[in-house]
């Protein structure tokens, strides 16, 4: 439904967008697409999610994290301090002692997993802003 609505939405960007001839850095259709493929990481990190089968003192760290990362998702561009939180909670778990069990393993794989799908999404939005720096963000709050 959220795919729907977005894909409906970026169609209306596009029409407006081919309407301004001047002016027109195209901007808000690239943020609307930013914003499509962030929802793709998102359903990837669910899928995940939802194969894990055990509880995992790193699940709630993640689930920490995700949450804490959902009141900083906006317009505007955190998510450098994020890929910086992000990249100190993976180190940790590389310094951790391996997996006893395969499905302690595998458990693990799939969290470190979302945390790289966490940081392809947060990626995303900082291209965006690398490519328009000047991105006003009025029209969409």
């Amino acid at each position: 439904m959220l795919n729907r609505k977005l894909t409906d939405t970026i169609d209306i960007v596009e029409l407006v967008d081919k309407d301004l001839l001047f002016n027109n850095d195209h901007s808000y259709l690239a943020y609307f697409h930013m914003r499509k493929e962030q929802i793709s990481y998102v359903r990837h990190m669910y899928q995940q999610a939802l194969k894990i089968k055990m509880k995992h003192l790193f699940a709630l760290e993640v689930s920490d994290f995700v949450r804490a990362l959902s009141y900083d998702i906006g317009v505007y561009n955190r998510a450098i301090p994020q890929l910086k939180k992000l990249d100190l909670l993976q180190q940790s778990y590389k310094e951790k002692d391996l997996p006893l069990t395969r499905e302690e393993f595998e458990t693990r794989a799939m969290l470190f997993q979302i945390l790289n799908e966490i940081e392809s999404f947060l990626m995303v939005k900082v291209d965006f802003h690398h490519a328009y720096p000047d991105f006003k963000q009025e029209h969409l709050s």
